[in-house]
């Protein structure tokens, strides 16, 4: 069995399984506060199937995190040696990025690639909404970065007097009104129809650069954890993949063998 973690800046989800069939579970990246704590999690959630596991891979974008993670599945299994995401792995040219790229970013660049070809437009509607671009030739372009939806609204909480916080993982939310009615209707528009006509915006700009140089429309993937709140507003044509970066560490560690 193959253990995929993603640690992210809001959730820490975990696979274990194969590319074919696989158990999940996720937990509050906040609530790892050493290596116990999570390896009470991966016992909770996967029990005895920990001690069949024979490898595994992970990505992170929270660095402080990693020695408790990785030292808790030595804990429960001395055998299991679980490396890091390799972006040379990947075919992908990142030599153009002028800075260190997001893992969760180059994974799921490199997923939608290998699923769907070049060029594509990876849309992560995540902690930060990220949006990546690989050319026809497999080179990544680079993108955009920007508040997630629920990051707004805890930036809006926090920098103003009378605005309040609003937790969107609640129920009652999927009918977002384009023109709010009151204070809460507003920053749910703002939030969620807002994310929407910011990506459909960025995605018509990249498409109509990438026709001029490649002449070839891109594919643009959806994935991320607010990406249902989003999608129903989303006035262009896209796949939905919420699994895109999960699916992508259990390729990349097979790839690897």
């Amino acid at each position: 069995m193959i253990l995929c973690v993603d640690i992210g800046n809001t959730r820490v989800r975990c696979a274990l399984g194969s590319s074919k069939s696989y158990l999940q579970a996720a937990v509050d990246t906040n609530k790892i506060t050493d290596a116990s704590c999570f390896a009470a999690f991966l016992e909770e959630n996967f029990g005895s199937h920990m001690t069949l596991l024979s490898g595994g891979i992970y990505s992170s974008v929270v660095p402080q995190k990693n020695a408790d993670i990785l030292k808790a599945v030595k804990m429960i299994n001395k055998r299991a040696i679980i490396s890091p995401v390799n972006l040379a792995q990947m075919g992908i040219d990142f030599s153009g990025y002028k800075s260190a790229i997001g893992e969760d970013r180059a994974v799921c660049s490199w997923t939608g690639l290998k699923k769907y070809g070049a060029p594509v437009i990876v849309i992560d509607f995540g902690t930060a909404t990220t949006i990546n671009v690989i050319n026809e030739s497999n080179v990544y372009m680079g993108g955009a970065i920007f508040a997630g939806v629920q990051t707004g609204i805890d930036s809006l909480a926090r920098s103003t007097a009378r605005l309040p916080q609003l937790d969107l993982s609640g129920t009652g939310l999927a009918d977002a009104k384009l023109i709010g009615e009151d204070t809460f209707e507003c920053i749910v528009s703002g939030a969620i129809i807002g994310a929407a006509f910011a990506a459909e915006g960025y995605v018509r700009r990249i498409e109509s650069l990438l026709d001029t140089k490649f002449g070839t429309p891109p594919t643009v993937i959806i994935t991320g954890g607010n990406a249902s709140k989003v999608i129903p507003y989303c006035g262009f044509d896209f796949v939905c993949e919420p699994t895109l970066l999960i699916e992508g560490l259990f390729w990349l560690y097979e790839t690897a063998l």
